[in-house]
């Protein structure tokens, strides 16, 4: 029954998270994710979902991040070849690497330098990924089918303007495909415990989780088919072990199991007739000293502490900017706090009905290396449209449309004279 609610949720969410970047559903999905909320201070959603973690763990991973469901269904297709079937197994957490990701990540917050932020945050980097890999072939397709149908005399389609986003966003959107399904298709979630900074995040909440995956040792028998299904290699079947702080909550493994030896249940450790037995002088890999404990939650307060300071500062860091002549998007404000706020998901690119917005390469210097800007070559910002603003989940860009058409309707008043004095308009 978990499994069917979880794959239920996770499908539905993932379907709602792709026809909003493709334009086919104008549901405010994105502002769940956990990066975007952080930056525009959503203090509903961000405390939801620690909640959540605090209570279930990381089901925000399984359940709502677009990134990690996309290598769960890379996974689903590797599993369909028979060549190809992963059995996976228990590999020591790379505590290291994990919280040293975190602290630079956090350390880049504090800084007010987005560049490493927006290339690590999953939400942007699937929202790349559709943008500038899957829509490029829907609107060709769609484009394709409305020329079929004027053939027929059908003109009830409509199709696209296509324009292109420049060579250096499609190539970074192909090498994360490449390299996230590659190692999905080998490894399971490996980046989802390894180098993701909102994993890890989570994953240190979810170590004292009031409801996780246990294995009750009374009835298992070692066979080791939970471990060879789990996806995040977080199973250790010898010592009875399972890291929650890697854990996704798939349950995979309570599907597998032939004497129903994993429950997803509360921290209360079961009875123990016969411990696993552990080599003197060796604790546990999955056990943190108290040192590291306090040092690793130290790091998790920090990044999302900084991300909310992010969203309340005006003081970013766009490296090699002092020289650029980038035009904002509309309402942004000053490039500092846009930068602050941006996550370069490309979404306000990708919704932008005039294709105005377009992913920057170095026009706002290196701190802000593929956030997007305005580019006029293409087409016009429209007066009565405030598309970018609606869709921003992190604040980045306001939802102004009053205050756009207010502007307009001064500037049309004094085109055509019917305002000559300028000092009448403070009057009115």
């Amino acid at each position: 029954m978990l499994v069917k609610l979880r794959l239920l949720l996770a499908w539905a969410s993932f379907i709602a998270m792709t026809c909003l970047f493709l334009g086919l559903l104008d549901l405010p999905v994105a502002r769940i994710q956990l990066f975007p909320a952080l930056l525009a201070a959503n203090f509903v959603v961000v405390l939801g979902i620690l909640i959540s973690a605090v209570l279930f763990g990381r089901v925000y991973c399984s359940m709502l991040c677009p990134l990690g469901i996309f290598q769960d269904m890379i996974l689903w297709l590797a599993q369909r070849r028979k060549k190809n079937r992963q059995k996976f197994h228990y590999r020591k957490e790379r505590r290291r690497l994990r919280y040293g990701i975190l602290l630079v990540t956090a350390a880049a917050l504090f800084s007010g330098l987005a560049l490493l932020p927006v290339l690590l945050d999953p939400y942007s980097i699937y929202g790349r990924m559709v943008t500038h890999l899957l829509t490029p072939i829907w609107q060709q397709s769609v484009n394709g089918a409305a020329a079929l149908g004027e053939q027929y005399e059908f003109y009830g389609l409509a199709g696209y303007d296509f324009v292109w986003q420049g060579a250096a966003a499609l190539g970074l959107a192909l090498v994360y495909f490449l390299f996230i399904g590659i190692a999905a298709w080998r490894y399971g979630r490996i980046y989802c415990n390894t180098v993701c900074p909102i994993g890890t995040l989570l994953g240190t909440i979810s170590r004292y989780s009031v409801f996780r995956m246990r294995i009750q040792p009374e009835r298992c028998v070692g066979c080791g088919l939970c471990e060879k299904s789990c996806r995040s290699s977080c199973i250790d079947v010898k010592n009875r072990k399972i890291d929650a702080s890697r854990c996704v909550d798939c349950f995979s493994c309570m599907e597998v199991c032939p004497r129903q030896a994993l429950q997803f249940t509360a921290t209360k450790q079961p009875s123990v007739k016969e411990p696993a037995v552990i080599p003197e002088g060796k604790a546990p890999e999955s056990v943190f000293t108290r040192r590291e404990m306090i040092a690793a939650s130290v790091i998790a307060a920090g990044t999302a502490a900084g991300a909310l300071m992010k969203a309340a500062s005006a003081t970013g860091a766009a490296i090699g900017s002092a020289d650029n002549k980038a035009v904002l998007p509309p309402g942004a404000g000053s490039q500092a706090a846009f930068s602050n706020r941006c996550t370069a998901c490309h979404l306000c690119v990708d919704r932008c009905p005039n294709q105005v917005l377009t992913p920057a390469v170095m026009e706002y210097g290196l701190g802000g290396i593929f956030q997007p800007h305005a580019d006029f070559s293409q087409g016009y910002c429209d007066y009565n449209c405030n598309v970018c603003g609606a869709v921003c989940p992190s604040g980045a860009i306001p939802s102004f449309l009053w205050q756009k058409s207010s502007m307009y309707r001064w500037e049309k008043l004094f085109t055509i004279g019917t305002v000559p004095d300028p000092d009448r308009r403070g009057r009115m």
